[in-house]
């Protein structure tokens, strides 16, 4: 079965991404320990890690491979979540300016995706409509995608945060504010962060069987694989790296902080070196 995993992962990341070979063999090396790993069926997984990791490759690679082997899947990605940019820009106005570039908790619409978990997992699909956002845009497209496949037995939930706990001490939560932009001089944007985190964590982590992270070698890494997924998009919105870095500055601290504290809390932790390839 293990040899039949590595195969149909290999071809759907050949047929369905531009991922390079030896990047791919990597990966696809993982899918046995991978799935063979989940904690009982159903169940949903989230997948962590920075921006540019390679979460949404991950989770639709393993999802071709259950999918092949008769297991249905679903998956859904915390992008897809984000708040239309009029809401952003209302938070904007109200709490913070920064609050209108998408990326930290509370700028989801967390209720939205918590039902829509809870239906997907109970086989409640009739009828069940999922957003879509575009990132070129920067908004949430106006037409959602009908669910038509059958209830998924596994589903895997990907985005740079989740399964993150909210911080467990004062200390924690003082590194997260050290961290955190200079243009928050006054704190409420970090404090609206802290706040949001601890929602996600009490909302979403009781509902994920595993947690998984994908650990970068370094912040560099991040600013150049995100710079590199800028320039795969059609109309891409982030012109060059200093842009890049700019709008991941707001994702910054808590990405540090994941980073030091995955250990702890992530059921699997796969390191990535700085060619993407995960480390075997």
């Amino acid at each position: 079965m293990s040899a039949q995993f590595i195969a149909v992962a290999e071809n759907w990341l050949r047929q369905s991404t531009s991922v390079p070979a030896k990047q791919s063999r990597a990966l696809a090396a993982l899918t046995p320990s991978l799935l063979n790993g989940l904690p009982g069926i159903p169940t949903a997984v989230g997948i962590a890690g920075p921006p540019g990791t390679g979460k949404s490759t991950l989770a639709h690679m393993l999802s071709a491979v259950l999918n092949a082997h008769g297991t249905p899947t679903a998956v859904l990605s915390l992008d897809d979540y984000y708040l239309p940019r009029t809401q952003r820009q209302r938070l904007a106005s109200e709490i913070h300016p920064l609050l209108a570039t998408r990326g930290i908790p509370g700028t989801h619409d967390l209720g939205l995706l918590v039902e829509h978990l809870d239906r997907l997992l109970a086989g409640a699909v009739d009828g069940l409509l999922l957003p879509k956002f575009d990132k070129s845009a920067d908004d949430r497209c106006t037409d959602r995608a009908s669910w038509t496949g059958p209830s998924p037995r596994v589903l895997f939930l990907e985005g740079w945060c989740v399964g993150c706990p909210a911080p467990a001490s004062p200390k924690a939560e003082q590194g997260i504010r050290e961290l955190a932009a200079g243009e928050d001089a006054d704190h409420r944007w970090r404090q609206f962060m802290l706040q949001h985190l601890d929602d996600y964590a009490r909302r979403l982590n009781g509902r994920l069987g595993q947690r998984w992270f994908l650990h970068p070698p370094d912040w560099q890494s991040v600013l150049d694989w995100r710079w590199q997924q800028e320039q795969q998009l059609h109309c891409p919105r982030l012109q060059n790296p200093d842009e890049v870095a700019k709008f991941l500055a707001t994702f910054e601290p808590l990405c540090r902080y994941m980073l030091e504290t995955c250990e702890a809390w992530a059921d699997r932790t796969i390191q990535l070196e700085g060619n993407h390839c995960p480390v075997s």
